[in-house]
């Protein structure tokens, strides 16, 4: 018959534990094990061959009534399922082209006498290209900036490298207005809020503009 080990702790365990919970629930109480003059840690002593006991019981229930109680809880066995990970391929640096590795194709792992193999669950495009720039882009704060790869970078927070983003339009342009006469154009600038709205407005009317 199988049994079915649900607590590994004996008498001496117990009466470690004893111990330690006793320094902060009585610090007034020095309990020392074995010690005959003190009524409390012959207390411990027999609460801990009690405790021992019930709990060497509890190993010996067959491990069928471990998984029964487990039903009685609703506690219902993982399904199976594949195992998975990363995988990386690296070709020849000779090679120009990007490789493909189909979908579904066997990968294994050699583990000693077993081979554990693996499925490619898609495509995979493997290319020697070499890493040659890496910007930092935050769509709310207008920034646009190159990364140093000669300093360490914090990725996905600002730095203090130069602001790349730029806006520049013309509205200067006599074939969309074909004005002949007098006439009065209203531009409405939409803008996120309005500091840089009228921040707009305030060099579209400067004259040095």
């Amino acid at each position: 018959m199988n049994y079915f080990s649900l607590d590994n702790r004996k008498k001496e365990d117990i009466l470690a534990e004893v111990k330690k919970l006793a320094a902060s629930y009585v610090p007034e109480w020095r309990f020392e094990e074995g010690d005959r003059e003190d009524p409390g840690a012959a207390l411990v002593e027999l609460f801990a061959e009690m405790y021992a006991g019930v709990i060497d019981r509890l190993n010996e229930a067959p491990e069928r009534f471990y998984y029964e109680y487990l039903n009685i809880l609703g506690v219902e066995t993982a399904r199976p399922a594949a195992a998975e990970g990363l995988v990386q391929f690296e070709i020849s640096d000779s090679v120009e082209d990007t490789v493909r590795v189909p979908e579904n194709s066997l990968l294994y792992i050699d583990r000693e006498e077993e081979n554990i193999v693996y499925e490619t669950d898609q495509a995979i495009d493997a290319s020697s290209n070499a890493l040659k720039a890496v910007y930092y882009v935050n769509t709310q704060e207008r920034r646009i900036e190159r990364l140093d790869f000669e300093e360490s970078e914090n990725f996905f927070m600002k730095g203090n490298h130069e602001n790349l983003q730029k806006h520049e339009f013309c509205i200067s342009q006599n074939e969309i207005f074909d004005l002949r006469g007098k006439a009065e154009i209203v531009l409405r600038l939409m803008a996120e809020t309005d500091f840089i709205r009228n921040e707009a407005v305030s060099r579209m009317t400067d004259s040095k503009n």
